[in-house]
């Protein structure tokens, strides 16, 4: 089976999972087999209720939350910038 989904994350109030259905893989410089990363992150609030899907401009590889400032942090290390921070107070 396919890992499409990341560890969900929780602010206490709503769940966050970073997700990919497209599971495309590429080598590396090394030979190593390697997943593009997660391009969406699915919103629940903390009942299961499903809200929205957020799209991210590109692939990342890890999502935390940043609960004083209510936002996600997403890092792609292949990225120009590998920080990126979305504001989740108006989802």
């Amino acid at each position: 089976m396919k890992n499409y989904f990341s560890i969900p994350q929780t602010d206490g109030k709503d769940i966050y999972i970073p997700f990919n259905l497209d599971d495309s893989k590429y080598k590396d410089k090394r030979g190593r087999i390697r997943t593009r990363g997660y391009n969406k992150i699915l919103h629940f609030d903390i009942n299961g209720n499903y809200i929205n899907t957020l799209e991210t401009e590109g692939y990342f590889k890890i999502c935390t939350i940043l609960p004083t400032k209510h936002q996600l942090l997403l890092y792609s290390p292949k990225s120009e910038t590998p920080f990126t921070t979305i504001d989740y107070t108006n989802l």
